[in-house]
């Protein structure tokens, strides 16, 4: 987590104190906390101690802390410093006295303050205090630098740092940072597509990238350190693709690094040769790398830091002692391969190719007959059709022509989107092979008009012939792109039509398509059967995942911390989906707050009706399927009409209550809860996201789903945060259901109300349930809460019900 700034307390020295002990000396030391504003300590401010001095009324510590860096102080109401004498092991400590220092006082320190504070009596301390104590305060600023902090490269000029002061000491450090390549070598499908992996080398230091999968043009953005008092060797880039059993070679370069400057980024497009490392006869493409020679006092470390595994399973997984830090992550394979047996997975291959063969067999081998055929064409649903009335709306019917027999729809009146769950059956007898061979099936949607014809709005045509080619003779429950072919004028889509098509020729049986309304039914947009008058472009969607916070512990350990190994699955409208690595978080549940700090590149065909982002939130598990944490719901419309970027915005995470069991809910009713905010009853965190359109010029990206490393933004780049408070008269409610209390045999148990804002939250007193009837009469104010000043970032306010105390509290409703 970036710095937030804080103060830098330095404790001096004390004098005057109490003397605890018999010989009239005290062994004190100091105790550093925050506190709120009832006087509670701040665990997410952490607990500072100094050492202890033995035997003296005088101490000097001169002992330095930074206190505050991962809080805003903003909402810190004291800094306490609490002297104390050391009384062993067995015995509890005496308090000495006691400074609180006003936060206020900190926030508007311009310059450090060295003072005496006067001790005062502490609340456990029987007597006065007196003593002073000297400190020297001094704030800090938030942390604006990532210098030698992050991997990959800034793929947002909006979002570029302040770049790092430059040392005068010589460099010792070589950041290589991979950016991409271009026109790889194909080595896998026919030399169509390859899985590159660079190695980097210099004087005997190795680096190893991420795969790409299928790609001849990858985007890495990844970042290595060197040790390098100097840089007359030469940097060693070797390309191989990637295999589970031996890597095959795609190429190699040497780079010379004798022409690089100290503090000054150069840019390299590195040519790859053969084994040798020079060019030969085959082109092997380019690797695109930017070279940095600077100073840093922890070079060797870095230099010596190697990423987390880089694939599951073959190169392991989290474990209990692994805690994600900013820059690294797992690489998980985004298949079930991590779960199932060698075994297993050979017969799915098997069972695969079966299934593809039969297909393969099935399509190659259909022959139009002359006879009897039965077209059943399914009308279900139109989408964002354009208006044809005066209104902003139209009527749409949709007519159906199949061989030159026409039948409609029923109309909808005064609409852009509808549904229809419409049959229309056209049965032919003894038609000829010839008349099957020249047939088209035709869907117009128009707009019905009561005294003037109908107009088309859109349609779309398909050769009976191409409809019987397709498996099972049918397009089943397809997207159609519709044009109007009547008007030169309306150029482009002008909506969208959801049917399915099946033709039953001699001797076919009807197979049914699937259900459109069933189980397991799908309303993916991705892919849109387009009119060839359509030209669709391939732009993407660049969704950057900077952070996620408040994340629940997904994995409650039984000794130790509870925590969670997030990932974030990103798709549009349900199309294939690409995935972030892993990061594994322990701790309270304010800890739980992984950085991913990588761009999710989605594939958006335009024109296209695929409008919804969504980016799902994963638990990682090693055995058995990965747990849903909640989802988060974008628009692509909403991007393109933001001038096609949205700066890092909160996104807030809902699901199903954490304590399932606790609540009543099963896990039908949790899954729907974790897919669908809008009925979920519990705050799950949330993500500081931005989003952008990436233009695909020059075919610079191949045209599939990818991602790449970005780097951390600053804390100066998060949406500006002001303080609340929470405020609830809570009065009385009726109708309330009762429960034998579990402490109390006989007794109802005691009923409470809790109001919650993200992790905060604020209760009444818990009171009798009376005939259905508690009432309450309460007044309670939450402490300060640091929020979004954009209201439509802040969490969402949720009431519950509840019985029982502490541990043991259940939310009723």
């Amino acid at each position: 987590m970036a710095s937030l700034g804080g103060v830098r307390v330095n404790v001096v020295e004390a004098r005057g104190i109490l003397a605890a002990d018999a010989g009239g000396t005290s062994d004190p030391y100091v105790t550093i906390t925050l506190l709120d504003s009832k006087g509670s300590v701040m665990a997410a401010g952490g607990t500072f101690k100094t050492a202890g001095i033995k035997k003296t009324l005088t101490p000097r510590w001169d002992e330095t802390f930074v206190v505050g860096d991962k809080l805003d102080l903003r909402v810190v109401t004291t800094l306490r410093l609490l002297l104390s004498d050391s009384d062993g092991a067995f015995y509890s400590d005496d308090v000495l006295g006691v400074v609180d220092i006003p936060v206020t006082l900190l926030l508007g320190l311009r310059e450090p303050l060295d003072n005496w504070f006067q001790l005062t009596k502490h609340e456990k301390m029987k007597k006065d205090s007196r003593g002073e104590l000297r400190v020297v305060l001094e704030r800090l600023a938030p942390e604006e630098s990532m210098a030698g902090r992050g991997t990959g490269v800034n793929i947002d000029p909006g979002l570029e740092t302040k770049p790092p002061a430059v040392s005068t000491e010589p460099p010792n450090l070589l950041y290589v940072t991979l950016k991409s390549g271009k026109n790889l070598l194909g080595m896998d499908n026919n030399g169509t597509t390859s899985d590159p992996i660079v190695f980097l080398t210099y004087n005997g230091q190795k680096h190893e990238s991420t795969k790409k999968e299928k790609t001849l043009r990858p985007q890495w953005n990844e970042k290595f350190g060197f040790f390098a008092p100097d840089v007359k060797g030469k940097l060693s880039v070797l390309v191989e693709d990637y295999d589970i059993t031996i890597n095959d070679f795609m190429g190699k370069a040497e780079v010379s690094l004798k022409d690089l400057q100290p503090n000054v980024e150069k840019n390299v497009a590195v040519e790859l040769g053969g084994k040798k490392g020079k060019k030969d006869k085959l082109e092997r493409g380019v690797i695109l790398l930017t070279l940095l020679w600077t100073y840093d006092p922890s070079a060797r470390d870095i230099a010596a830091k190697k990423k987390k595994s880089t694939f599951l399973p073959t190169f392991g997984a989290p474990d209990k002692d692994y805690d994600s830090n900013e820059d690294d992550g797992v690489e998980i394979d985004d298949s079930t391969a991590n779960k199932k047996t060698e075994e297993e997975l050979k017969k799915e291959r098997e069972e695969k190719a079966e299934k593809q063969a039969a297909l393969m067999t099935e399509l190659s081998s259909f022959e139009i007959k002359s006879g009897d055929y039965n077209v059943q064409v399914h009308i279900i649903e139109a989408r964002d059709l354009v208006p044809k009335d005066s209104t902003g709306t139209s009527d749409p019917v949709v007519y159906v022509e199949v061989f030159g027999e026409k039948q409609q729809t029923a109309v909808k009146k005064q609409v852009l989107s509808c549904f229809w769950d419409d049959l229309l059956i056209f049965p032919f007898r003894n038609l000829d092979k010839s008349e099957v061979e020249m047939g088209y099936v035709r869907l117009s949607v128009m707009d019905a008009n009561t005294l003037q014809r109908a107009e088309l709005i859109g349609g779309a045509q398909f050769d009976v012939s191409y409809i019987y080619s397709q498996a099972n003779h049918q397009l089943a429950n397809v997207w159609i792109g519709l044009t109007d072919i009547s008007n030169t004028t309306n150029q482009g889509i002008q909506g969208y039509l959801r049917a399915s098509v099946s033709i039953i020729g001699p001797g076919d049986k009807l197979v049914p398509p699937p259900s459109p309304f069933g189980e397991g039914a799908t309303t993916d947009m991705n892919n849109v059967i387009m009119p060839p008058s359509v030209t669709q472009q391939v732009h993407f969607l660049g969704a950057t995942i900077h952070v996620a916070e408040h994340l629940p512990p997904m994995d409650v350990a039984v000794v130790g911390r509870g925590g969670l190994d997030a990932y974030i699955k990103g798709s549009i409208a349900g199309g294939d989906a690409i995935r972030t690595r892993v990061r594994t978080k322990k701790g309270r549940r304010d800890e739980l707050c992984p950085s991913f700090n990588e761009e999710l590149m989605l594939v958006i065909r335009e024109p296209s009706m695929a409008d919804s982002i969504q980016l799902a939130v994963y638990d990682w598990d090693q055995v058995g399927s990965d747990e849903l944490v909640g989802y988060v719901y974008q628009s692509v419309k909403l991007v393109k009409a933001m001038g096609g970027r949205i700066s890092p915005f909160w996104a807030n995470i809902y699901g199903a209550p954490l304590r399932l069991k606790s609540v009543g809910i099963g896990d039908s009713m949790k899954k729907q809860m974790n897919t669908y905010p809008d009925i979920a009853s519990t705050y799950r965190g949330r993500l500081l996201i931005s989003f952008r359109i990436l233009k695909n010029e020059d075919n610079e990206f191949d045209e599939t789903n990818q991602k790449r490393n970005t780097k951390r933004i600053p804390r100066d780049m998060y949406p500006r945060e002001r303080i609340y408070r929470m405020r609830a008269h809570f009065v009385w409610g009726s109708e309330i259901p009762s429960f034998l209390s579990s402490k109390r045999p006989g007794q109802k148990s005691k009923m409470q109300l809790v109001m919650s804002c993200g992790l905060n939250e604020i209760a009444s007193s818990r009171n009798r349930n009376v005939n259905g009837v508690v009432e309450w009469n309460s007044m309670e104010e939450s402490e300060k809460m640091l929020l979004p000043e954009d209201l439509s970032q802040v969490p969402d306010i949720f009431l519950y019900l509840c019985r029982g105390e502490g541990d043991t509290r259940k939310a009723v409703c």
